[in-house]
């Protein structure tokens, strides 16, 4: 008896001994159950056999599975860098044997080179998990990870396989690709060269978001003039830090350089200033030599050019 399949009415089995028979069944289309009865045969008293059978009850599946997410446990939102990790886990439709994988091509950046991560299947069961191992060059700030197409070998229990796909697939947390270290033009209130004493504001302002934590710090190289260390500067906003530098004795240049500071994806800030590293410090008073133009002693009336 089918529920969701066709039935097949009472036939004939066939004998393999006297204790076995047998019968070749053609599975049909259709999603459900089936269900055996037996019916006519006898032993060899006569008593009629037992309706039910154990094991009476089978399944068809004609549907093939699907993916219905794909997901991360990287946090919603998250800035990775290279080197980062990201987990991904594809929960099918239904049960999927051992052993199958799915290929899928991850795009990171459009127009970007596909990338490939291969989820398996450790045990028959719904998900499939891979992990993805960001590189180099994977892109830039704002790139979102996405399952673009994939290929496979994954089928349900009763061998349905999983048809490959091409369209796009969401992840459910969305993962920013930033492989690229951040990079900040230096700037100063007024033009210099600088004198002892004046008190200059050196921004930096940076080409993406920095963290507040760890605080991007600036040190200056003198040369002829004292060295500053390492020092937090003050932030202005996500992408302005400030420095309040007391000009100090001496005559030469300053060259300003960054560290410490990193971006949403851990990125850390490119030592060198992209532009307004250096900066002159002169604190020598002017003096003049004085001529004139003709020999002295001079008279009431000479015009003499000093």
């Amino acid at each position: 008896t089918g529920s969701g399949i066709a039935t097949v009415n009472p036939t004939n089995m066939s004998k393999t001994s006297a204790t076995i028979y047998t019968y070749n069944y053609v599975v049909p289309e259709g999603n459900g159950t089936g269900t055996i009865a037996l019916s006519i045969g006898t032993d060899l008293a006569g008593n009629t056999i037992v309706t039910n059978p154990s094991n009476r009850t089978f399944t068809v599946d004609n549907i093939a599975p699907t993916i219905s997410t794909i997901i991360t446990s990287v946090t919603n939102d998250s800035y990775m860098k290279a080197g980062d990790s990201i987990p991904l886990t594809a929960t099918m439709s239904e049960i999927i044997l051992t052993g199958g994988t799915i290929t899928a091509t991850t795009n990171i950046l459009n127009g970007v080179t596909a990338k490939t991560v291969v989820l398996t299947a450790g045990s028959t069961g719904t998900t499939l998990t891979g992990t993805y191992t960001i590189v180099e060059g994977d892109g830039t700030n704002g790139s979102v990870v996405k399952i673009t197409g994939y290929t496979t070998t994954v089928t349900d229990l009763a061998s349905n396989p999983l048809v490959s796909g091409s369209s796009d697939i969401s992840i459910e947390n969305n993962v920013y690709v930033d492989t690229t270290a951040p990079t900040a033009a230096i700037t100063y209130n007024s033009d210099g060269p600088y004198k002892n004493g004046d008190n200059i504001v050196i921004t930096a302002t940076f080409n993406e978001a920095m963290v507040d934590s760890p605080v991007p710090q600036i040190a200056i190289a003198g040369s002829g003039i004292a060295n500053i260390s390492a020092t937090d500067m003050t932030k202005t906003s996500a992408t302005v830090y400030t420095y309040n530098y007391v000009v100090p004795e001496g005559n030469g240049s300053g060259t300003i350089s960054l560290s410490t500071g990193t971006d949403l994806a851990g990125n850390a800030v490119v030592t060198t200033p992209a532009s307004g590293a250096s900066f002159t410090v002169d604190n020598t008073a002017p003096t003049a030599s004085i001529t004139y133009d003709s020999a002295g002693p001079y008279k009431s009336g000479d015009t003499v050019t000093i």
